[in-house]
């Protein structure tokens, strides 16, 4: 027998009275057995090396696999499924009665409404590229039942853009959307990275550290709030700031500068401050400071900061201590956890600059740590929402 499968599963945030239940553009036909033994598993690749079962079913296509937790769809249709899960993930944010904020991550959390895995569905979109099938159907559910399309079908650009920040001119720009014709669902909104015409320096706030690893391999997230201009360097720095506001200068200094504009919402990793300043940056698991600046090394413009030692102190008197950046304010631009050898924030990753901010640097509840190195999860992606207009 048939019924209809539901991509983003109920117990990934999906209610079953709001509209995201009988959105078609992630509704499918199914066999009845096969749709049972998906359950509410997660996409992923699920090799027989690593114990998956293939096919996921005896009624199944011969590329289908599964185990406990995954499932391999179709080789065939695992790009419509990366493209109808990623809509999913754009087109419901919560804000409709009977929706929740849906979306998409590296590791999979049902309490989180975060489906997965992230970074497999964006390969299926490439190696399974849009066909005139799907394209028909896209127009189909526009013109016929729900006046609404899927972008990542009409342009499949989108997607880097939307879920990478890997932007292209002609997608970094929000479009002008369409007249819409009357009685139609509440729009999709693509949340595209800002990137204004004309770019100043960071200022304070304009970034925030969310992720700091200090078992070996260090490693550290840096979300840009703002965006960055080509050929501005960010730097990067493990050194403590002295009461006077200067920086000590026996630990290092790294740098990152790029050839084009980094977008707000991008995500900068240790690996991406390669250009080394001075000395040598290394996180420390006796609890250490990472700390971003504009400027230069001698005069530096404060900008984000992040503390696993506790608290800021009044001065810089060791290695692994700090006062609180000249300009930043701790809750708002800076944040001082309890230590911790590896810290990640686990909150919200869309909103506003300002609800950002309020979310990674005002809530420290919406932070987990570990002593354990790959004890906590770095964040995957962000999405950053123009500023809300005045009423």
């Amino acid at each position: 027998g048939w019924n209809r499968e539901h991509v983003w599963p109920r117990s990934y945030g999906v209610d079953n009275s709001g509209p995201d239940f009988t959105d078609l553009h992630s509704l499918f036909a199914a066999d009845w057995n096969v749709n049972s033994a998906r359950s509410n598993l997660y996409f992923d690749e699920c090799p027989t090396s690593a114990g998956c079962r293939m096919p996921a079913h005896s009624e199944a296509s011969p590329s289908t696999a599964m185990d406990a937790v995954r499932f391999q769809p179709p080789t065939m249709r695992r790009g419509d499924i990366a493209r109808a899960a990623m809509y999913m993930a754009v087109r419901y944010d919560g804000a409709e009665r009977l929706t929740s904020d849906l979306e998409l991550a590296e590791v999979p959390d049902a309490a989180r409404n975060m489906l997965g895995v992230l970074s497999t569905l964006l390969s299926w979109h490439d190696t399974d590229p849009v066909d005139d099938a799907e394209r028909a159907r896209n127009a189909r559910i526009c013109t016929a039942f729900q006046h609404n399309r899927n972008p990542f079908v009409d342009r499949p650009e989108f997607a880097k853009c939307v879920f990478l920040n890997q932007c292209t001119p002609s997608t970094s720009a929000r479009p002008p959307p369409p007249s819409p014709p009357a009685m139609l669902p509440p729009p999709l909104h693509l949340p595209m990275p800002l990137a204004p015409p004309s770019l100043s320096p960071l200022a304070a706030g304009g970034c925030a550290i969310v992720a700091l690893h200090a078992d070996n391999p260090d490693d550290l997230a840096l979300l840009l709030l703002a965006p960055l201009a080509a050929g501005h360097r960010l730097y990067l720095t493990d050194n403590g700031v002295r009461a006077d506001g200067s920086l000590r200068s026996n630990e290092g200094v790294s740098a990152h500068e790029s050839a084009e504009v980094k977008l707000a919402g991008t995500l900068l990793r240790l690996e991406d401050f390669s250009i080394t300043v001075s000395g040598s940056l290394a996180l420390s698991v006796s609890g250490d400071q990472a700390i971003a600046f504009t400027g230069s090394p001698a005069a530096p413009m404060y900008v984000c900061a992040l503390s696993t030692g506790g608290s800021w102190q009044s001065a810089a008197d060791s290695a692994t201590t700090s006062a609180l950046p000249t300009g930043l304010t701790n809750g708002v631009s800076a944040l001082a956890l309890a230590h911790a050898d590896n810290v990640a924030y686990n909150g919200p990753t869309r909103g506003t600059a300002d609800e950002l901010r309020a979310y990674i640097y005002g809530t420290p509840a919406n932070w987990q740590s570990s002593n354990t190195a790959g004890g906590v999860s770095l964040p995957a992606r962000f999405i950053v929402l123009p500023p809300s207009p005045p009423p």
